[in-house]
């Protein structure tokens, strides 16, 4: 061997034997937002992209803010009543919610008032009261025991989507997530995932877990699942294989109550009853950041428009607060 190439392989062999880049590791930055609005007590909070706040009330309002301290504009007013869920799209240019307790009103259309629809539920023994929009802006969803999925633009009905009552059962199968995106659906009903394509009929699978929150990942490759004993399920969306199993706490009755995709669905966030959320790498299948809230049970975890960012509900015996939680990777 010449002595270019013993430099050579020296070279090469130092480079394999060199320690890696540190990599920094992410952050989770926690910005408080408000619980109550010109002394309205705050029930529900959607986020589009740009930073604007839709918010429902505990007493029938739904509010719309430019920056979570600007004075906020009415969509929706009915005193006495109770905004129970609500939902913006990712350019903050549509929107949906429900106002309950008798009767109950689904209200969907444009955030800047061009288009407003109402479908209201006067003796619906099953209404639907959770809402999705799509991310385009282009379609409103009222969930139920069906999903009615409507036009923005001209408020027509466009479909009504059920799986079958004997695979999602009768007891626990509303449905409370929701994503569309061209003719593909996916829904989560409970421990279900139901999918739609261009056919009527859904393929469903099961977690086989007891959840007590859901998500639906960006793509609508992947659901996630907090369960009653304190793990986070991932499933194919599309085969109902699982990809994940991981003990989010070992504490006894630590529910998962809160779990969403971040980071365009690289990373999962989950939430706890003893008030811990943690930041999941997906593919490298670890816990890679961590924050408590002392003395709090996280409640919801919603995605937002923005890729790395979320609201979290934080339940404490006295109040509850709002925060927005950014993955930081700076």
């Amino acid at each position: 061997m010449g002595p270019g190439l013993t430099v050579a392989l020296g070279v090469l062999l130092a480079g394999c034997t060199a320690e890696p880049a540190a990599v920094e590791a992410p952050t989770l930055v926690v910005t408080d937002l408000p619980d109550q609005i010109d002394g309205h007590a705050v029930s529900m909070l959607a986020m589009a992209a740009d930073g604007r706040l839709l918010a429902g009330t505990q007493d029938g309002y739904v509010l719309l803010l430019d920056t979570p301290t600007a004075a906020p504009r009415i969509l929706h007013e009915m005193p006495g009543r109770r905004t129970f869920d609500v939902a913006l799209s990712s350019d903050g240019s549509a929107y949906a919610a429900t106002i309950v307790n008798t009767p109950d009103d689904f209200f969907y259309g444009r955030t800047d008032g061009s288009v407003t629809w109402q479908v209201r539920h006067d003796d619906d023994p099953r209404p639907g009261y959770y809402v999705a929009v799509s991310a385009d802006g282009t379609h409103a969803v009222n969930l139920g025991f069906v999903a009615t999925v409507f036009d923005l633009s001209t408020g027509a009905q466009l479909r009504e989507l059920a799986a079958e009552e004997a695979t999602l059962g009768s007891e626990g199968g509303e449905f409370t997530q929701f994503t569309i995106e061209g003719s593909t659906v996916t829904a989560v009903a409970n421990q279900r995932v139901a999918r739609w394509g261009d056919s009527p009929t859904a393929q469903v699978f099961d977690c086989f877990c007891d959840p007590r929150s859901s998500a639906i990942s960006p793509d609508q490759r992947q659901v996630a699942f907090g369960t009653v004993d304190g793990h986070l399920l991932i499933l194919d969306a599309t085969s109902g294989k699982p990809l994940l199993d991981r003990t989010v706490t070992a504490a006894p009755n630590d529910r998962v109550w809160g779990v969403n995709f971040v980071e365009e669905g690289r990373s999962v966030l989950t939430g706890t009853e003893s008030g811990l959320l943690t930041l999941w790498d997906v593919a490298g299948d670890e816990r890679i950041a961590t924050h408590t809230f002392a003395g709090g049970r996280v409640g919801l975890v919603i995605a937002t428009g923005r890729a790395d960012t979320v609201l979290v509900q934080i339940n404490y015996d006295d109040r509850v607060d709002w925060v927005a939680v950014r993955v930081d990777r700076s």
